[in-house]
C-alpha cells in the first residue's frame, strides 16, 4: 500500500477536524498543523476553504459508495 499524497493527508486532516471542531472554527492553520505542512505548501493544494470543504465532501461521498457496494 502506498502513502497518502500531501493532497490526501490534507482532506483527510480537515475532514476529521471538520466533524471534531466544525468548518466555521478550523482554520488554515489548524489543518496545516495538523499534516505538519508549511502555509505555503498547504496552499499550493487548496487557495480556499470551499474548495478544502469540497474535496471533503467528494471524500466522504466516495466512503459512502464505497460501503454500499
Amino acid at each position: 500500500m502506498t502513502s497518502p499524497t500531501t493532497r490526501e493527508q490534507i482532506v483527510e486532516a480537515a475532514d476529521r477536524l471538520f466533524y471534531e471542531h466544525g468548518y466555521a472554527r478550523t482554520s488554515f492553520a489548524d489543518i496545516a498543523g495538523a499534516v505538519q505542512i508549511s502555509r505555503g505548501n498547504f496552499y499550493y493544494h487548496f487557495k480556499t476553504k470551499d474548495e478544502i470543504l469540497d474535496a471533503v465532501i467528494a471524500l466522504r461521498l466516495a466512503n459512502t459508495r464505497r460501503m454500499l457496494l
